[in-house]
């Protein structure tokens, strides 16, 4: 996925026969979200976790035990991921041709063949993982474990845990990647923003968030230490403000 470009998540508590996708681009003059296609889903079932992969024109929906793998570009159903025991979300790796499923039932990512939707591998990751991005800077892929308060990181080529359990500061909830080897998530429980270091696998800055139970958070204002990307910088208005303690004095320390 180029570095311009950010994978779009939607998550919802109830299901519904529609959902929106919105087009988002990090660019240096940030334009306003705008709605490109509106999809009917194959069945008004409970869902957690949309993910839209733009390069390879995929819409993921989670459904508990399977993924429904869906094509943008006409709506149509194209795959069924399973087994998912469990599933919250998935990522997509279109470079790879794979997609990571985070199983919170067993506490371990599924990782399957994108074209024939075949089981290749699990990977054992924390208790409970919820949100799951790919990092394609780094080809690397992140579980984040909410009861083991942790983040789990896999070589995505390789399937090889790079670290079983990074710690953080509470329960961590939604997350999306810039493309350029960052990863942003929040603390739920702790109402905090943090940003991590897709190489090094170390936090580069954590601060308080506007309390909230959306998804994702609404943090404000604006700044952007750790923040490379502008529409994240609007999103999320990452910034370090009084109090607030550098991030690896909190994880990955």
């Amino acid at each position: 996925m180029p570095a311009s470009n950010l994978s779009c998540h939607v998550r919802t508590a109830i299901g519904a026969a529609m959902v929106l996708v919105i087009a988002m681009h990090c660019a240096p003059s940030v334009a306003a979200p705008q709605v490109v296609a509106t999809i009917a889903l194959p069945d008004p079932v409970r869902w957690d976790y949309v993910t839209v992969d733009p390069t390879a024109h995929r819409l993921y929906v989670a459904h508990r035990e399977r993924v429904d793998v869906i094509d943008t570009r006409d709506g149509k159903s194209i795959l069924q991921l399973a087994p998912t025991p469990g599933v919250h979300g998935a990522a997509g790796a279109p470079d790879l041709n794979r997609v990571f499923t985070s199983n919170s039932a067993d506490g371990t990512v599924g990782v399957f063949d994108a074209t024939s939707g075949k089981l290749l591998q699990t990977v054992k990751a924390g208790k409970n993982p919820d949100a799951i991005v790919y990092e394609p800077a780094t080809h690397r892929v992140f579980a984040f474990n909410g009861d083991s308060a942790d983040v789990t990181a896999i070589d995505a080529r390789s399937l090889k845990v790079l670290a079983a359990s990074i710690p953080v500061s509470g329960t961590p909830e939604f997350a999306v990647v810039d493309g350029r080897g960052r990863v942003y998530f929040n603390i739920e429980d702790k109402s905090e923003l943090a940003v991590l270091d897709a190489q090094t696998l170390h936090g580069v800055w954590c601060g308080k968030a506007k309390p909230t139970r959306g998804h994702p958070p609404d943090v404000p204002g604006a700044g952007g230490e750790g923040c490379e990307c502008p529409l994240i910088r609007k999103l999320c208005g990452a910034r370090r403000s009084a109090g607030d303690a550098p991030m690896e004095s909190r994880f990955g320390a």
